[in-house]
This record gives C-alpha cells, sequence and structure tokens, in this order.
C-alpha cells in the first residue's frame, strides 16, 4: 500500500510522511475491538506499530486531562466589623 495513494497521508520530497489528525483517529479507533492487535493495525496500514502507540498514548493522555476535575479556585472573603 503506497502512502501517497491514501488520504490523509502526505510524503514529502525526502519521504517523510505526515498524517492529518482525522487519519489517525480512524486507524486508532480500529485499535478499540478486545483482541485487535495495534501491531497487526499498523502494518495494514504500513505505519511503524512504536509511531501508533505514541499516538494513542498522547490521544489518551489529552482525554484524561479534559476530563480531569477543574481544581478548587480561591475567591475573596470580605469580613465586616459585627
Amino acid at each position: 500500500m503506497r502512502a501517497g495513494a491514501i488520504s490523509g497521508v502526505r510524503v514529502n520530497r525526502t519521504g517523510r510522511r505526515t498524517y492529518t489528525p482525522e487519519y489517525k483517529l480512524d486507524v486508532m479507533r480500529q485499535c478499540d475491538g478486545t483482541g485487535i492487535s495495534v501491531a497487526a493495525v499498523a502494518l495494514a496500514h504500513g505505519i511503524n506499530a512504536n509511531l501508533m502507540r505514541r499516538w494513542i498514548v498522547h490521544l489518551q493522555r489529552a482525554v484524561t486531562a479534559s476530563t480531569a476535575r477543574p481544581q478548587a479556585t480561591m475567591l475573596p472573603v470580605m469580613v465586616q466589623a459585627a
């Protein structure tokens, strides 16, 4: 499978590939099923398995950061004499 023929993948003059975020998400969704190997999905798409694992970790961290509880903020308190 040639990278240039796949939408979402660009290859520059030096042969380095650039993947769109939509393409990355599409490929990572294919790994969601039970018993599906990340390496097998990566191989099917011609992607290095280590690169794909890095994408997955990055996505997991982004999701965790976005769902984390917001920290409490300090509010000013005005005390009046009785």
